[in-house]
């Protein structure tokens, strides 16, 4: 951000000259600002006076400590100025929030790009918060082969899932994925050959021998059978997301 004064040539600028280029000084460095709001709406306010600006500069940041720990999609609106969409850097490039990158107490900066939201401009956060390993245990009771829908698969934003299978069986036994739409349609923003998912298979007492079999648009690939008390680890990686949407799973 250019000032738009110079005193190359000035021996004596005036008191409003000098206040004016301090004021653009202040906007061009991190804006240290208070943060209310609720949980994915957020309003940002300078902490200082001197940082006053006419609006939003490309490339403009701006830093809190974060009040909340957001659910969803995030707004954030600085002062009286358009309230915009947060974007997460990834390696699809940005994309909306979907959850967990803010979180209460945290130092948070938001980085101001005119090109965001198709040129309608936005904030990347540029420091989302490190996320832990998570994910999500669900149990499966059936005595005969049943489908594993694709929430139980990929646990959604989690992608990590562990699958505890039981039930008496009778006998060896076929469990099969959902299809590949649904299961992309749990991964928010997923891509091909980037996006992937686990699960850890648990047959836990069924008597039998399990084998997992895949669904519309599934192929699974390398071992499959999971033996009665024993469990495996599979991870699946969307192939293709348009026009047909396509999974494999490794065994």
């Amino acid at each position: 951000m250019a000032t738009s004064t110079l005193f190359a040539n000035n021996t004596s600028p005036t008191g409003p000259q000098l206040d004016a280029v301090l004021a653009q000084l202040a906007a061009a460095t991190v804006i240290a600002c208070t943060m209310s709001g609720s949980a994915n709406t957020l309003v940002l306010a300078p902490l200082s006076s001197a940082a006053t600006f006419a609006g939003y500069s490309n490339m403009q940041a701006f830093a809190a400590t974060s009040t909340a720990f957001n659910t969803g999609p995030v707004t954030v609106q600085v002062g009286t100025f358009a309230a915009l969409n947060v974007y997460n850097d990834t390696e699809r490039g940005p994309v909306l929030l979907e959850g967990g990158e803010i979180a209460t107490n945290n130092g948070v900066v938001f980085l101001y790009d005119v090109l965001l939201n198709n040129g309608a401009g936005g904030f990347h956060l540029v420091n989302p918060t490190q996320q832990m390993s998570t994910s999500n245990t669900v149990t499966v009771n059936n005595t005969s082969g049943t489908t594993l829908t694709a929430v139980q698969l990929t646990a959604g934003v989690l992608k990590q899932s562990i699958i505890i299978r039981t039930g008496t069986n009778s006998g060896g036994f076929n469990d099969t994925t959902d299809t590949a739409a649904n299961i992309l349609a749990t991964l928010t923003g997923a891509i091909a050959t980037v996006t992937t998912f686990r699960f850890r298979y648990w047959n836990n007492g069924t008597g039998q021998t399990a084998t997992l079999v895949g669904g519309t648009n599934v192929t699974i690939n390398g071992p499959a059978t999971i033996a009665n008390n024993a469990s495996h680890d599979f991870i699946g990686v969307i192939t293709e997301v348009s026009p047909t949407p396509m999974v494999s799973i490794y065994g």
